[in-house]
């Protein structure tokens, strides 16, 4: 649910090239990398590649659990 998303940012490393007759494919994989019960936030550290080459970097979020 992205009503859950508190806080993300990122810094894109690469452009990604969308031609129009094709479209792009942009793979998303995240990982959660910590976990506070008290808050009950997870931070998720997320990685984007087109092409197989990496798009952006140092991309976080941060997502209420309840």
């Amino acid at each position: 649910d992205a009503g859950r998303v508190v806080e993300y940012g990122t810094r894109f490393t690469r452009p990604v090239v969308v031609p129009y007759e094709t479209g792009a494919d942009l793979e998303v994989s995240g990982v959660v990398t910590a976990v506070d019960p008290e808050t009950s936030r997870v931070t998720v550290e997320l990685t984007a590649t087109a092409e197989g080459e990496k798009v952006l970097g140092r991309a976080i979020a941060v997502a209420r659990l309840d």
